[in-house]
């Protein structure tokens, strides 16, 4: 990682340089003095310091650079050194690598000494430590050929913008049931949703309904079915459903928007009911449903039919009398995304006078 800086012109007439930075730090008076004047802050005897907590200091500059030639010029980088922990560090050491071209001429508040294209500065012994949430102040002027460029940086052996921030947080959207829906409530409520892990390892997706954990997945397509019975249903017609993700390696939560449904009464007819009446399944794998009659006498038996595109299959197809519900499973072959077929379950025997149900598949991706 390199030093963070605003850059700017330093003389009348000069070019202004587009601003490149992590984070703008306020330009220091007494350096730009110091500078001016051609003075050099120089240290005492070195001093033992204690080693810094990893990540806890951060480097920001603010650069001002300007011609003498053509190719060439001048640069002077204010630096502010802050300590971002909750203690006190002791002990700091900056270090730049220099571009080809670029040399250091004077400094000021730090030791400085060059070996080569290896720039370092040390405290003083009033700036040794750095307080909790405090920072200190130095900088150097330079020359370049050819064009002026930032150095490379560290600080205590480790990159000065300090240490990396907070990755991509996880995320997630429940995509059934949607929001405002009504649900058949002879039917198994199927919550599903899609998760992203941000920069973490997805570990499961948790289902709410009305504030009650109801189940979880591990693995995509994450869905659970909940029964119409299950006790999160009790005392009310009206629901709210979300999702929450959960990773680890970091550890860390989100939550869906919440959604809201119902669940009302089968039509008062003679019928059988697809649970659900349109569902996904990815290529290549499978997933359940249910065909449940209602108010039909004797509980007939079903057979199935699947019509429309090759590559979808449902098993068993056939059902013997007395079953209210009916679960099977469909299947989706390889290489068979896009394609979509009705699954219509019908009754063996005119004489039970049910109507059919017809459910609509549709092969999606595979996550």
């Amino acid at each position: 990682m390199t030093l963070s800086r605003t850059q700017s012109s330093h003389r009348t007439g000069s070019r202004r340089r587009p601003a490149r930075s992590w984070r703008r730090v306020a330009t220091g008076v007494a350096a730009l003095v110091l500078a001016a004047a051609g003075a050099t802050v120089t240290a005492g005897p070195a001093h033992a310091d204690t080693a810094a907590p990893g990540g806890c200091l951060s480097v920001a500059a603010t650069e001002r650079s300007w011609h003498t030639g053509p190719d060439r010029g001048g640069v002077l980088r204010e630096i502010t050194i802050t300590n971002t922990c909750a203690t006190a560090v002791t002990g700091w050491t900056l270090v730049f690598v220099l571009p080809p071209g670029h040399t250091f001429q004077q400094g000021w508040n730090a030791t400085w000494s060059v070996d080569g294209s290896t720039l370092t500065a040390t405290p003083l012994p009033w700036n040794r430590t750095v307080g909790a949430g405090g920072a200190v102040h130095l900088g150097y002027s330079g020359t370049w050929s050819g064009s002026p460029q930032e150095p490379d940086c560290t600080v205590n052996g480790e990159p000065c913008g300090g240490p990396p921030g907070p990755g991509p947080a996880p995320e997630v959207t429940l995509t059934s049931p949607t929001d405002g829906s009504n649900l058949v409530s002879v039917c198994t409520v199927r919550l599903t949703a899609d998760a992203r892990a941000g920069s973490g390892t997805l570990d499961r997706v948790e289902f709410y309904l009305n504030d009650t954990l109801v189940g979880s997945d591990t693995s995509a397509p994450y869905e659970i079915d909940v029964p119409p019975g299950h006790p999160a249903f009790a005392g009310a017609t009206r629901h709210t459903a979300f999702a929450r993700v959960v990773t680890t390696a970091p550890v860390a939560t989100a939550d869906s928007p919440a959604v809201s449904f119902a669940l009302v009464p089968p039509p008062p007819a003679l019928m059988v009911i697809a649970c659900p009446s349109r569902l996904d399944v990815p290529e290549g794998g499978s997933t359940t449903m249910a065909f449940v009659t209602t108010a039909c006498a004797a509980t007939p038996g079903l057979t199935l039919t699947v019509t429309g595109d090759t590559g979808i299959s449902v098993s068993p197809t056939v059902f013997p009398p007395g079953n209210r519900e009916n679960r099977i499973t469909v299947s989706a072959a390889p290489g068979s995304a896009g394609a979509s077929a009705r699954i219509t379950a019908n009754v063996a025997g005119s004489e039970f006078g049910c109507l059919s149900a017809t459910a609509v598949v549709t092969v999606i991706p595979s996550p």
